[in-house]
């Protein structure tokens, strides 16, 4: 489970840090393991300008949220959902595989072998969910 692209993300990660002009904030926690994740996302003019997280937790969840960060700065607040929807059956080992070239969801569907893991993965997506709610 451990592929190159993942540790990649997990020792580098992209987006560690608040942004100091968050317009919103979400804190999410899995007790069950610990890990945990503060999202902090700034939305101007229908758009996430910026995201950062400050978080703790297993290599798929740091991981997870790394790739969460590259690929949500920029999109339109609209768009957001339907990529949320995509990594939740990414994730999921009961839904049928959606199709993908990106090297990085290619890697984080890697969980769907440890189902006991997808809650580390989808942490920083559900925090995100709320986020657009908030």
């Amino acid at each position: 489970m451990t592929s190159d692209l993942l540790i990649q993300h997990f020792k580098h990660p992209v987006g560690i840090g608040l942004p100091e002009a968050a317009t919103h904030e979400v804190h999410h926690r899995n007790h069950s393991c610990g890990d945990d994740v503060r999202l902090g996302v700034v939305m101007e003019d229908g758009v996430i300008t910026e995201i950062g997280a400050e978080l703790n937790g297993c290599m798929m969840h740091k991981a997870s949220t790394s790739i969460l960060c590259s690929k949500v700065a920029g999109m339109p607040i609209g768009d957001v959902p339907a990529l949320i929807a995509f990594v939740t059956a990414l994730s999921d080992s009961a839904a049928p595989m959606p199709e993908t070239t990106d090297p990085d969801f290619l890697a984080l569907a890697d969980i769907r072998n440890f189902p006991t893991r997808r809650a580390c993965v989808m942490l920083s997506w559900e925090a995100l969910a709320a986020s657009l709610t908030d």
